[in-house]
């Protein structure tokens, strides 16, 4: 390489003799090469900048446990929230059973998005500006909300190629992420110029960015259901493991694991049906299923499509109210120890305390009570030793999120 750089010299001072020689041609084309400082100058600007605009629309939530204990050590964990309307901001919760919110009182709350709409004290809506790309097929640099100990800061972070995908729980496309990013559910991604590009989601398998738009139309048309209409099916369902797909021959659809007795569902739906549409929606995962079987409003009637034993059935199922949370002594956790780490949820009993408290399949409990990476007798034995004036706290890891929930025994 130096040898051709040393002779395209020589040869263009036998060709223009009458220029300047240059003393030393290698260092103006490294030069060329060195990282330009300045792009990390300008991000330090646009955050210093950008920060009280973007900030203005953005508030901090503490989530705390609900019940006999009240809090534990020090306010809880800090959320992030989107101011959309004078006095309700929208964020991501995973789960709304067993916890309180200081500083909002919770609204609306979608399970299947983890959407919660809260309202807050009013005051005025910030100016907003929105993201739209022309493009989102080249890599950038954004600004991300970081909320902890009760306040919120911004901070720059590169992500890579942006693709548009269809996520069946949201109402559009999201823009799915390169997954060496790892930016915690919930948090709120800004353009470099400040407008709002929308919020992070799941994360860790398939993180993707909910656009701004879809996100502010989500949180409006949550507020505005009536969210008590919304009934239950009384069926649960699980995906099709490679195992079941090479035994039955599907590839897509969800099977049936079990059916409330008590549901309209009950002696129609069976366990080991394998459902693969509702309505004249297509069900390709559980994802597709918890968009669409989820939401029914009580008293309305869906169809769904089964595959049972080799042939193809059409049943319908009514919607019904789902029983009001009645007290319960039975903790209702089939579990599986997960080693060094804690235990894993494989069943959750309906109307048991593990499911008030908003505890869920696929769960893994890293603390329960005073035992920390609890084995399942240690759960059993623990929920048996309490008492019903003071709630267990449980530490929760699902999926890449951690929370905690407050189990109490009625």
């Amino acid at each position: 390489m130096f040898l051709s750089i040393a002779a395209l010299w020589v040869l263009a001072r036998i060709r223009f003799p009458e220029r300047p020689a240059t003393p030393n041609p290698v260092t103006p084309l490294l030069a060329q090469l060195s990282p330009r400082r300045v792009l990390f100058e300008d991000l330090e600007r646009a955050v210093f900048e950008l920060e009280p605009e973007a900030l203005s629309a953005l508030h901090v939530l503490s989530v705390q446990p609900a019940g006999p204990a009240g809090g534990w050590d020090g306010s809880g964990h800090s959320i992030a929230s989107l101011q959309f309307r004078d006095d309700a901001v929208v964020a991501l919760m995973d789960t709304v059973v067993g916890v309180s919110i200081t500083g909002g009182k919770l609204l609306a709350h979608d399970p299947v998005t983890g959407l919660a709409v809260i309202r807050t004290a009013s005051s005025e809506l910030p100016p907003l500006r929105t993201w739209t790309p022309q493009s989102t097929d080249y890599p950038r640099y954004v600004l991300v909300s970081d909320a902890s100990q009760g306040s919120i800061s911004l901070r720059p972070v590169f992500v890579g190629h942006l693709r548009a995908v269809p996520k069946s729980a949201w109402s559009g496309d999201t823009w799915r992420m390169t997954s060496d990013v790892t930016l915690p559910n919930g948090t709120f991604v800004f353009t470099t110029s400040g407008a709002l590009a929308g919020m992070v989601v799941g994360q860790p398998d398939e993180p993707a960015i909910v656009p701004a738009s879809t996100l502010i139309s989500s949180a409006q048309r949550l507020l505005e259901q009536d969210q008590a209409a919304v009934g239950s099916l009384g069926i649960n369902v699980q995906p099709l493991t490679p195992q079941l797909q090479g035994a039955t021959g599907l590839k897509s659809g969800v099977v049936v694991t079990r059916v409330d007795p008590k549901s309209p569902a009950a002696g129609k739906i069976v366990a080991t049906d394998i459902i693969d549409a509702v309505d004249r929606y297509t069900i390709l995962t559980k994802a597709d299923w918890d968009a669409h079987a989820t939401r029914v409003p009580a008293g309305n009637m869906i169809t769904l499509r089964i595959r049972r034993s080799g042939r193809t059935e059409e049943v319908q199922v009514t919607s019904f109210p789902p029983a009001a949370a009645a007290a319960s002594s039975r903790l209702g956790l089939t579990m599986r120890v997960r080693s060094g780490i804690g235990t894993e949820v494989l069943y959750v009993e309906d109307g048991s305390a593990a499911m008030l408290a908003g505890i869920a399949v696929n769960d893994v409990l890293t603390r329960f009570g005073e035992w920390a990476a609890p084995m399942p007798e240690q759960i059993n034995d623990a929920f048996a030793a309490a008492t019903k004036d003071r709630a267990l706290l449980v530490a929760v890891t699902r999926g890449g999120s951690h929370f905690v929930v407050a189990l109490v025994k009625q």
